[in-house]
């Protein structure tokens, strides 16, 4: 996952973070990078985005940090939902 910031970008309809990727698909170009700067405002995470999922993709990265903070020693999650959790978390991380 990009560790930068998500935010919508300029142009609307997308979401864009102010670093480059590190997983940049095979035959990115530097000029790419310099195009998405100019026209979304950042480094493009998704475009196309319908305006009703936009601030619920904006802050999924913030979410699952928050997911990836929380600790269970104490077994204070009940049991059902604490797995529910690591799933979602195994599902995210690649």
């Amino acid at each position: 996952m990009n560790n930068g910031n998500w935010k919508i970008g300029k142009n609307g309809y997308c979401i864009i973070t102010n670093t480059v990727n590190n997983t940049i698909s095979e035959g990115y170009h530097i000029h790419d990078a310099a195009s998405e700067l100019r026209f979304y405002g950042g480094y493009l995470i998704a475009e196309s985005i319908h305006p009703a999922n936009q601030k619920v993709i904006e802050k999924s990265k913030e979410m699952f940090e928050l997911l990836d903070s929380l600790e269970n020693d104490d077994k204070s999650i009940p049991e059902s939902i604490w797995s529910k959790i690591q799933e979602v978390k195994n599902y995210i991380k690649y």
